[in-house]
């Protein structure tokens, strides 16, 4: 997996994967922009260096610009893709609100897949994993009986082996909601607001 380039705001790299035909994933195009803004005013600088004529300067710099402005319009485009995990028989109202979120304009984040009703038999585990192999992050809604979910600690656990970073949203503000028994000590429960929701998909932990 090749990770995004962009630095969080505490400066460290971000973890998640980079876009398609990127270095950056969809939370830090802005940085890529920066990046590259001074790419065809330093070509045009090194074609006059040549001696090469005005006009011929002007087209190779006006081309770059249109090159990086298409690939920084990439990059804002590209969003993170996002695997919702959530106690299926209790919770499937929370993972219908945060789909609706993922659809506001501003919205950093596209829902990739979510949890299934499915026995855990089979090659059950096996379809999730391909599932994971393919998002940048896993967001766990925690209800009042996410500690009986068996199914969301198996997701935990298969973001854990195929290295996807997960974290812990609390689904309901006025009531008790319990973490996954699959959760480690060090896995904070974030209340679900929109500006903690964008941080966390921005790599801010």
């Amino acid at each position: 997996m090749r990770r995004c380039r962009g630095r969080n705001r505490s400066g460290d790299r971000c973890k998640k994967r980079a876009a398609d035909k990127s270095n950056y994933c969809g939370t830090h195009f802005d940085q890529a922009e920066h990046e590259h803004k001074g790419i065809p005013g330093a070509i045009s600088a090194g074609l006059t260096g040549l001696a090469i004529g005005g006009p011929v300067v002007g087209a190779v710099s006006a081309l770059a610009g249109a090159l990086i402005g298409s690939e920084v319009k990439e990059e804002k485009m590209a969003k993170t893709k996002v695997f919702v995990s959530f106690d299926y028989d209790n919770d499937s109202d929370l993972k219908t609100l945060l789909a609706g979120q993922a659809k506001n304009s501003d919205s950093p984040f596209e829902i990739e897949d979510w949890s299934v009703k499915e026995h855990m038999t089979g090659d059950w585990k096996a379809k999730v994993k391909s599932k994971m192999k393919r998002v940048d992050q896993v967001a766990v809604i925690c209800g009042e009986k996410t500690h009986t979910a068996t199914g969301v600690s198996a997701e935990i656990n298969i973001a854990k082996e195929v290295g996807v970073p997960y974290y812990l949203l609390k689904g309901r503000a006025s009531k008790t909601c319990t973490r996954p028994k699959a959760a480690t000590s060090n896995d904070k429960l974030y209340n679900w607001t929109w500006d903690n929701l964008k941080i966390l998909i921005g790599g801010g932990r």
